[in-house]
């Protein structure tokens, strides 16, 4: 304490903090920095990550709605149809193109992870053919889950996509698309 008390003492604390002073500004001012260069970079990347993961969304479910359109235009499954709706056709001849459609129902679902369950269903509403057979002949299907369906059916023609809703059994997310067939 006597050396500060001293004039070269209080020169030389003085000469320090001036010296020290920048010192630490500069440091605080590099620390500021440094902090906004991570946090743009951290917000770049996660920016790129989110576009890509948009990207790659979307084209999923591109793929997803040119299958439904591809299922309702398929000129062999209209002539199934033609068949299964037909009263007059015998019962053993609708039960096999029936089985058919519901095979390749199948074959679409196995080779494109995602689908929960594709069914082709009559303007009423009514189910006609499901990969999942507890829902062959059930009515109502919108209020069943399938408000896309009920949408395709008042709209007439086009592809209608319902909102992707989170199921509360599994958590997963659960999206309809549908498409009304030309005939």
């Amino acid at each position: 304490m006597r050396f500060v008390r001293g004039l070269r003492g209080r020169v030389l604390v003085i000469l320090l903090a001036t010296t020290a002073l920048p010192a630490l500004v500069v440091g605080v001012i590099a620390k500021d920095n440094a902090r906004a260069t991570v946090r743009e970079g951290t917000s770049a990347q996660l920016t790129a990550v989110a576009d890509l993961k948009r990207q790659q969304l979307a084209e999923w479910f591109n793929r997803r709605v040119a299958d439904v359109e591809l299922l309702a235009v398929n000129f062999l499954n209209e002539e199934h149809f033609t068949v299964i709706l037909d009263p007059d056709m015998p019962a053993e001849r609708r039960d096999a193109f029936a089985g058919f459609l519901t095979d390749n129902l199948h074959s679409v679902q196995r080779a494109n992870t995602g689908y929960a369950e594709i069914a082709f269903v009559d303007t009423s509403g009514r189910v006609v053919l499901s990969t999942d057979p507890r829902r062959a002949g059930v009515s109502h299907i919108g209020e069943m889950g399938f408000p896309a369906v009920t949408a395709a059916l008042a709209a007439g023609s086009g592809t209608v996509t319902a909102d992707a809703m989170q199921q509360p059994k599994d958590g997963g997310l659960r999206c309809g698309s549908s498409t009304p067939c030309a005939r």
